[in-house]
């Protein structure tokens, strides 16, 4: 949709040119320029809307995937080791300090099970501080985890930013296409006998869409060998 867009405000900017430089004693000629131009405006705005959108989503993502590497590596790892020394003669204690694996949680699990490894933590700050801990390390990773939580939503946010701007494109390119054909109408006849000007105006109106790429030649299946069992 981008590249359709693209070529039709081409089309647009240089027909705005030849309307203005060739004014004509038609109201709705007028009209339609007016129109055009705030077409024109509004499809670029949506395109910075759909690049914003995208580029919010992205940053979601990275900052997620930063979080979730600080989070599990450098808060919740340190905090199981301790855990590990503390309950030492108490598995099923210590197991409740773990965490698994990124390769092994989808987000939304992670975010559960390390919230209850703080839960946990919280419950047994003094021990965990006895063995080294910093006492503000829980709050560090409540901070993480409700900045961890927040992201999501910003990353939909900014998917449903381009989903929206994709769609606005779309009426607006048709919306222009049309505009164009009208005024393309009204020029072939208004510009009938002149000929130098109906050419430039044709020029003005052509859109340059954009060439379709040529399929490279498929390689030719390769010949069988020849039947070597001596069978006909």
């Amino acid at each position: 949709m981008y590249v359709v867009l693209v070529a039709l405000l081409v089309a647009a900017g240089r027909v705005l040119d030849f309307c203005r430089a060739h004014s004509m004693e038609v109201p709705v000629v007028a009209a339609l320029v007016a129109k055009l131009t705030a077409l024109t405006a509004k499809a670029h705005a949506l395109a910075s809307q759909k690049e914003s959108g995208l580029g919010l989503r992205e940053w979601a993502t990275s900052q997620r995937e930063s979080l979730d590497r600080r989070i599990r590596y450098h808060l919740l790892r340190p905090v199981a080791l301790w855990a590990q020394v503390i309950f030492r003669g108490d598995p099923v204690k210590a197991a409740q300090f773990n965490v698994p694996r990124r390769d092994t949680d989808k987000p939304a699990e992670f975010l559960v099970l390390a919230q209850t490894v703080l839960t946990n933590l919280q419950a047994h700050v003094e021990q965990f501080v006895a063995v080294g801990m910093k006492p503000g390390l829980p709050d560090q990773l409540a901070t993480a985890l409700a900045e961890f939580a927040a992201l999501p939503d910003t990353g939909y946010g900014g998917t449903r930013a381009a989903g929206l701007a994709r769609k606005g494109m779309k009426e607006v390119a048709d919306e222009i296409m049309d505009v164009l054909k009208e005024l393309d109408a009204i020029h072939r006849v208004q510009l009938q006998d002149d000929p130098t000007l109906l050419a430039q105006w044709r020029e003005a109106r052509r859109i340059p869409w954009p060439k379709a790429r040529k399929k490279s030649a498929s390689a030719k299946p390769a010949t069988p060998p020849a039947d070597q069992s001596g069978n006909s």
